[in-house]
Order: structure tokens, then sequence, then C-alpha cells
């Protein structure tokens, strides 16, 4: 099998001597997904590229979950299959996860806290150029980026005592993700966002900003936003739909209300996002404060129309 045409484990090989095992053969299906008259090119499992990167584990990666699936890019006609894998090096040996390690919090229900060395997450990516239809497609590399996460400073033991989900950076996609696998955690924490979002219903939302929002779009406006004490509001009315975005540095939340209650017997904000502007990113407290802020400084003067990109 030829060699592949970049391996960064080589740098890594004195630290993490395991990453000289076969990782083709260990994650993936093990089959090859380029055509036969490829894969004298990039070798008999279609690895041709190992990306490697160490890092601290944090809360966040604690509860992240594994994905799988596709993007396309319609401009280069280009498919990325991309899906993550987790392992774990016990005595100097890495094993794969199980079929119930679906985030790294659970590899620790079946190994104690102290022989667990190394916690390592595995994406492998397949990009292929898009054909016509009768020519299929058009296979251009598999990727495999295995990132080796070091014990905080801390130890495991305590990480995994200490943190819940909510202590962590939480996204829209991760949020549901978790929720569909049924965690109840994930599930709470919806269902927390559910009830942050008539908060600001009750604060903000129906003293004044609502009705702002209502006359700047009866003059033909869509959107509208003031930044102040720190914090950047911002709204915008699309398909009969009301967006609210609040921002304090990297934290950001989004709810949504209808133009029209009367037509849809609801009241109020839920917690929604919508494309560019996220439905969540920041922890809990994080969230919370910056609601907080907002509450303080509404009413703000400076709330008005202004040509604003809206969440498309």
């Amino acid at each position: 099998m030829p060699r592949p045409i970049k391996d960064d484990r080589t740098g890594y090989l004195k630290d993490f001597p395991w990453l000289g095992s076969r990782l083709e053969f260990m994650f993936g299906d093990c089959r090859p997904l380029a055509p036969v008259e490829n894969r004298q090119i990039v070798g008999r499992w279609n690895v041709n590229r190992y990306e490697v990167d160490v890092q601290r584990a944090d809360a966040t990666f604690l509860f992240r979950c594994l994905k799988s699936g596709e993007r396309r890019d319609p401009i280069r006609d280009i498919v990325v299959e991309e899906k993550d894998y987790l392992a774990y090096v016990v005595n100097g040996q890495l094993h794969r996860g199980v079929l119930g390690h679906t985030r790294p919090r659970s590899i620790f229900n079946q190994n104690s806290f102290l022989e667990v060395e190394y916690v390592v997450w595995v994406t492998i990516q397949s990009w292929r150029h898009v054909q016509p239809a009768r020519a299929g497609w058009k296979f251009m590399e598999r990727v495999m980026k295995v990132t080796i996460y070091k014990p905080p400073s801390e130890g495991w033991a305590e990480l995994y005592r200490t943190t819940t989900l909510s202590d962590t950076i939480l996204t829209e996609a991760e949020l549901q993700r978790g929720a569909s696998m049924g965690y109840p955690d994930y599930v709470a924490i919806e269902l927390k966002l559910q009830d942050l979002a008539k908060q600001v219903a009750d604060d903000v939302y129906s003293k004044g900003l609502r009705d702002q929002i209502l006359a700047s779009h009866e003059a033909g406006n869509h959107g509208m936003s003031t930044s102040g004490a720190a914090i950047t509001v911002r709204s915008y009315v699309v398909s009969g739909c009301i967006f609210i975005n609040l921002s304090l540095g990297s934290t950001q939340v989004t709810f949504c209300g209808f133009l029209n209650e009367d037509e849809h017997q609801e009241e109020g904000l839920r917690w929604l996002g919508m494309n560019s502007w996220a439905g969540i990113h920041g922890s809990i407290p994080q969230v919370e404060e910056l609601l907080s802020v907002t509450k303080a400084a509404w009413p703000m003067a400076s709330f008005r129309q202004r040509e604003i990109n809206g969440p498309f």
C-alpha cells in the first residue's frame, strides 16, 4: 500500500507511540470509498492525509456529541462526508469506543478515571466532486483528523464530578443532537431556554420592544438594532416571524415570536435560532448574565431601524 500523501503523526510518535497503529483499520467502515482506478493513488483504505492536534480536556469537550453527515458546497460542486469516532488510551494501548460511547463523558461509565490516559476524538472526512447523474461522483481525498485530549490539570474524576452541561459552551446544533439521542441533561437545557424566553418576553419584549418592532415594520422596515451597556440587541422580521438576537461579547441567544399573534394563538417568545443568528452560543450562566444586563438596560433609546444583516 502506498504511503499517505501527508501524515502529521510522525512528529507525535515519541510522546504518543500508539499513533503508529493502523488507525485506518480501527475507525470507519474499513472499506474503500474511491473507485477502483483511484486506489493505487491514495492507498487501499483511502486515508491519504492525517492531521493531529493535542489539547487539554475541558467541560465542553466532556459533553460533546458524536455526529455524522455530509455538507455540500454548491459553488464548487464538492460534497464532504464527515463522521466522528471516540477512542481512549489505557496502558499505552489505543481502544476504540464501544457503541454506548456517544460522547467523551460516557467513556468513564466503563473505565476508571485513573486508568484512562488520553481520550481521542477522530473525525474522518471524505471529499468528492459531484458529477452528472450518470457519472456518479469523483473521489478527491479522505482525511483523518486525530485530536488527543490530555486529562485536565484537576484530573478526569474532578472534571467529571464538578461540571454540568450548563457550564459548557452550548450551540443549538449540539443541543438538538443531544436531545435527539435522549440525553436528559440536553432536554433539560432546552426547557431551561424556553423558560428564559418567557423571562425575556416579560422583562423586555412586552415592555416596548415588540411595539417598536411592529411600528417599524408598518413603516416598511425589517431590521432594528442598538448597542449599549456592552450588549447588542437586534431584531428582524421575516416570514411572519420576529427574531430577537441578544449578544454580549461572544455570548449570544436568539428568540422568536409571531408578527400576528392572533393568527397563531401564541403570545410572547420562544427559543429559536435561524441560520446566521445562533440559537445559543455560550453557557447557561453566561446567557443568564446577558439577559440580566439586557433587562437592566431596557428601554434603550437608541434602538431603531437600521440596515442590518438578517438571519439568513
